[in-house]
């Protein structure tokens, strides 16, 4: 089973830097890994020197894609990592590039090997769930560094949980076997159905935390876009490697 979840709000980190949530069983890892509560919002720019301030990297090595709800993955490079990026999956090698993803409900996934090593960081929502960018992610990981899935820690952040996650019927035609039928009311499992892609690409469930974070029910601490709308703010969550 996922191993239970804990957050470090008062860290030496946290208390300079603002709230961030931690993954207990990582941080030990050579990484910096965390998520932002609704203290800090990152829809805007505001906030973005402070983070860059707790990962101790310049502006320009945040690297936050222009999501676009795909199945999209891109490869992060040194030599590349200037240019526009559009995309719901990041993936490097490089040390002291964050990786950063937003979101207001949509999941987060943490992807590390602690081998090669090399990190990956998904947005997944319900279209680009359809669209397998869990296993995309992974999958390049394999292509651009003989990454192995059974090698992999995953870590699924804050997000929207079955409990909240109300859709239309027509979501059953992409997942059958993720959708709760209640009381003539459709919910979808984002977090099994990620599971499912990365279990079926031979990652270990042992090797898999999770948040148990619901953005939904935890809204007094989480932007959600389900209750607040085009007035939420977004979370950022971020990976990087040491």
């Amino acid at each position: 089973m996922m191993n239970e979840f804990a957050y470090a709000a008062h860290s030496p980190a946290s208390a300079k830097h603002g709230f961030f949530h931690y993954f207990k069983e990582w941080q030990n890892f050579p990484l910096s890994v965390f998520f932002s509560s609704r203290t800090l919002d990152f829809r805007g720019e505001k906030n973005r020197d402070r983070l860059c301030k707790t990962l101790g990297i310049k502006r320009e090595n945040l690297i936050i894609p222009e999501q676009q709800h795909s199945g999209s993955a891109e490869v992060v490079e040194y030599r590349n990592f200037r240019k526009k990026i559009l995309c719901d999956g990041l993936i490097t090698k490089e040390k002291n590039l964050g990786l950063a993803v937003l979101t207001a409900d949509c999941l987060t996934i943490f992807l590390y090997d602690p081998l090669i090593p090399a990190i990956g960081i998904v947005h997944a929502g319900w279209r680009s769930t359809k669209e397998g960018i869990a296993r995309n992610c992974i999958l390049l990981m394999q292509e651009e560094f003989a990454v192995q899935p059974s090698d992999l820690k995953v870590a699924f952040g804050p997000g929207i949980r079955q409990c909240c996650y109300e859709v239309k019927e027509d979501l059953l035609d992409y997942f059958p076997a993720h959708i709760l039928k209640k009381d003539n009311c459709f919910f979808l499992n984002l977090l099994e159905a990620n599971s499912e892609q990365l279990f079926s690409l031979g990652v270990r469930e042992e090797n898999v935390v999770d948040s148990g974070i619901c953005s939904s029910c935890r809204n007094d601490e989480f932007f959600s876009y389900r209750r607040e709308g085009e007035a939420a703010g977004r979370t950022v969550s971020v990976i990087m490697l040491k």
